[in-house]
């Protein structure tokens, strides 16, 4: 299904370039954009309509369980950075309450919200790039942010994984506010644009408050654009200027600005953070391999008689390769197996720069080169394509996936874990914690907060019930949380009567151990099974 769903999308676009080069071939760059921005309403329509999610991945059902903690913390009104400790900023779970605001709290929700956040950046993109730049790129840049946002499916770096477990979704939203912005500063814009610039700034402190190095790679590419581009200095201090109002206008709106930046200080000061090294160093090749697609680009449009390399070349290659250096150095705190969806604008930048998309350019490029440039535009689609085809194969699979009996009644009843991932350790843990539960009466109206101590707490959105207030959504030990920096006991432990203690989960006993004088003093054991062992509070 997710095969033929990419197919379908591929099949579509391609007809749609063949009929254009034979009927209007003048035209085809801008039958070719508007083929691309309808592809990207239809994807955010897709993901913002799905009822329901599949999971069709052998991993990372955990992750997901992350994602659900958010949604349920974000129904109930705790905030994050100021009642919980929290390692992603407060956008992400401002992105969930709106998507709470059309929806009850269900797994659908998540699709909801990225779509909201793809349809923030295809916005953003075309109010800060339609008129400046040609209308393919400012198609192909708002399909790049779109297909991240609401893609479903596992990223790699070189290789598109053909698996669906919805990972780390607050990456994808920051990989689609970033795009427009690096394309804004990196564009050759070459009059002040004072709207533009003040979208950039705030998509730039919406990133801050998500996860920072987002906004601090977006920040140092409005650096590198003031230097090398002639006048753009000035949208340079417009978008600095309006990302200051923005996070300042947050702040006295929540409160929850100071609170991030407060657990951002905490986060560093825990054991297991710091660069990802070998994360760092093979993506250089994935950064080498699009900078010399971006040259080959260059080298297409280059007129036959004309000196190679053109002394003209150096600015906008800088520009390029500052585009890639900076998705590489979001990278360094990125989760493993995220890409950066960035590098995708490289070589269509380079076609932007060398005047390739005017009308009426590639008519001037010899026969043998043309297969260069479809090839080029190929490789720039291949995942936004891909990701497209995902969000189709994920409708198509929600209407034939019968839904899972086990989990009626509470707020995952919409979450499909298809038939084949259904014996992985997370999806048998899950159930069997479930009927723990159930058995134990955590599933009654008046009963108390379920607390797991896991990597993830699947439990309070499995019953529909509100989830730990002072917990945060994942406890990652030496990330999110240690020995040395944790919640106090009281705070942790608030209002919660039914305790799982995880079994063979190196993140859950590391918790245990240390809050065990505390859970030796307010728990008593009940039960257990084969997964968890299950505490009630004391009378």
């Amino acid at each position: 299904m997710i095969a033929l769903s990419v197919y379908a999308v591929f099949a579509l676009i391609g007809l749609v370039c063949i009929l254009g080069a034979r009927v209007a071939p003048a035209r085809l760059p801008a039958l070719a954009a508007g083929a691309v921005h309808a592809l990207s309403l239809a994807v955010i329509v897709l993901a913002a309509t799905a009822q329901g999610l599949v999971f069709d991945a052998p991993t990372y059902l955990g992750d997901l369980w992350t994602a659900f903690d958010a949604i349920g913390k974000a129904h109930q009104g705790a905030r994050s950075s100021i009642d919980y400790f929290n390692p992603i900023g407060p956008v992400y779970e401002w992105g969930l309450q709106a998507a709470l605001a059309v929806r009850e709290p269900s797994a659908s929700v998540l699709p909801l919200a990225n779509a909201m956040i793809g349809a923030l950046a295809l916005g953003a993109a075309v109010l800060m790039l339609a008129g400046r730049v040609s209308a393919l790129t400012v198609a192909l840049t708002g399909l790049i942010a779109v297909s991240v946002a609401v893609s479903p499916r596992d990223s790699d770096t070189l290789f598109v994984q053909g698996s669906a477990s919805f990972l780390a979704p607050y990456n994808r939203w920051g990989w689609a506010l970033f795009v427009p912005v690096m394309c804004f500063f990196a564009a050759p814009i070459k009059a002040r644009d004072i709207v533009g610039a003040v979208v950039a700034g705030g998509l730039i402190a919406l990133m801050l408050l998500l996860k920072p190095t987002y906004g601090l790679a977006a920040l140092g590419m409005v650096a590198v654009s003031a230097v090398l581009q002639r006048g753009r200095w000035r949208d340079a201090a417009i978008a600095v200027g309006a990302m200051l109002v923005v996070l300042a206008a947050l702040q006295v709106l929540t409160g929850q600005v100071s609170g991030y930046l407060s657990d951002l200080g905490e986060t560093a000061r825990m054991d297991q953070t710091g660069l990802r090294w070998i994360k760092l160093l093979y993506q250089l090749a994935e950064v080498g391999l699009f900078l010399l697609i971006a040259l080959l680009v260059f080298y297409i449009a280059q007129p036959r008689d004309a000196p190679w390399p053109s002394p003209y070349l150096w600015r906008p290659l800088l520009l390029i390769l500052a585009v890639g250096g900076a998705g590489w150095m979001v990278m360094m705190q990125n989760h493993h197996a995220t890409e950066a969806a960035v590098y995708l604008l490289m070589p269509l930048l380079a076609a932007e720069w060398s005047g390739l998309l005017r009308a009426g350019a590639t008519a001037q490029v010899s026969r043998s080169r043309i297969g260069w440039v479809l090839l080029i535009f190929l490789v720039t689609l291949a995942r936004p394509l891909t990701d497209s085809g995902f969000v189709l194969a994920q409708n198509a699979q929600l209407a034939r996936l019968d839904r899972d009996t086990h989990l009626a009644g509470g707020y995952m009843h919409d979450l499909i874990v298809h038939r084949r991932w259904r014996r992985i350790n997370d999806y048998q843990r899950m159930l069997s914690g479930l009927e723990l539960l159930r058995a134990n009466g955590a599933d009654v109206a008046d009963a108390g907060t379920v607390l797991a101590l896991n990597f993830s707490n699947p439990f309070p959105f499995l019953l529909g019930r509100p989830a730990p207030s002072g917990v945060p959504i994942w406890t990652h030990i030496g990330r999110s949380i240690s020995e040395r920096q944790h919640p106090p006991a009281g705070e942790f432990f608030d209002g919660v009567d039914y305790l799982m203690l995880a079994r063979g989960e190196l993140s859950g006993e590391a918790v245990a151990d240390i809050y065990r004088e505390t859970i030796a003093a307010e728990f008593e054991e009940q039960d257990d099974d084969a997964y968890w062992r299950l505490f009630v509070r004391r009378e």
